[in-house]
């Protein structure tokens, strides 16, 4: 299972980054880790990775409504 988290700040190294989320990840979880600017540019460029686990209309409309009140995305419910 995969868990997307979009923070302000996360380490730049990628290293760095997978392993400070893994540190809080449960067992079987692989956490991917972006900032919201990462986050909008693969969107934008349609990256097929993270438009393959989102259906794109509600990850979009998810965002809309919780930009700016540092709640999560996940809180939404199941995407697919």
């Amino acid at each position: 299972m995969d868990v997307i988290l979009v923070a302000r700040e996360l380490p730049r190294r990628p290293q760095d980054r997978f392993g400070v989320l893994l540190e809080f990840a449960p067992t079987k979880v692989e956490p991917q880790g972006y900032t919201v600017g990462e986050f909008r540019g693969l969107l934008a460029r349609g990256d097929p990775q993270l438009l393959g686990a989102f259906r794109r209309r509600e990850l979009l409309a998810a965002l809309s409504r919780r930009e700016g009140r540092g709640r999560p995305v996940a809180e939404e419910g199941p995407a697919g």
